[in-house]
């Protein structure tokens, strides 16, 4: 695949490595995620994502409050 295409790690589409198809990522090969944004959406859209961010809410709260 051309370097200017990059290939989802969980659809396995290639799509143009560009910030429009993948979010920034500091540390990555290219500077961008290896999931492409529709499945990074899909993924932070799940219960189990949503109760991992009350949780690390709450404790934030906790540890201002401190």
């Amino acid at each position: 695949m051309d370097s200017q295409y990059r290939t989802c790690t969980k659809c396995g589409i290639g799509k143009p490595a560009t910030l429009e198809f993948f979010y920034g990522s500091k540390g990555g090969k290219g500077c961008l995620h290896s999931r492409c944004k529709i499945c990074e959406r899909q993924r932070a859209n799940t219960d189990e994502m949503k109760q991992k961010q009350r949780e690390h809410k709450r404790k934030d709260k906790l540890e201002y409050m401190k």
